[in-house]
């Protein structure tokens, strides 16, 4: 069982840093993006003062970038947020997989309902006859897939 642990905790992690790589990317464009618009504007500052530029078409120009500025700063906080932590978040989880008998016969009919949403996301049917689902969680999928 450690063996397979190490799997799950490697295979998840990989999967972690391939998602945070793309989060970093976005983040440096974004940022390129907002130094491009500060020189921008720094620039129609430069032409205003050399009155290459009428103050009006620098207040409707500023005004542009500024509004644009604004947004890419947005964009930018929403990626800022406090990064998990991923290493304590996979200890725990694989905790709770791992005790996922008892955690399920420990709770209320409620949290089953939600465990089992969790497993199968679209539902799970009783036809009469049998269970079925028409898609599985992909981490229950590698589950299944360990004892084939």
């Amino acid at each position: 069982m450690p063996d397979v642990l190490d799997i799950y905790k490697r295979k998840l992690m990989e999967a972690w840093k391939d998602q945070a790589g793309h989060v970093d990317t976005t983040r440096k464009e974004l940022i390129s993006q907002i130094k491009e618009m500060e020189d921008k504007i720094s620039y129609i500052r430069e032409l205003l003062a050399s009155r290459k530029l009428d103050p009006e078409d620098f207040r409707e120009m500023k005004s542009d970038y500024a509004q644009k500025l604004d947004k890419l700063e947005a964009k930018l906080n929403a990626f800022n947020g406090d990064q998990p932590d991923m290493q304590d978040l996979l200890k725990k989880g694989l905790a709770n997989l791992l005790k996922l008998d008892y955690l399920f016969t420990s709770k209320d009919c409620e949290a089953k309902q939600r465990m089992i949403s969790s497993i199968y996301p679209e539902n799970l049917v009783f036809d009469g006859d049998r269970f079925r689902t028409n898609r599985t969680n992909e981490v229950v999928k590698s589950i299944y897939m360990i004892n084939k």
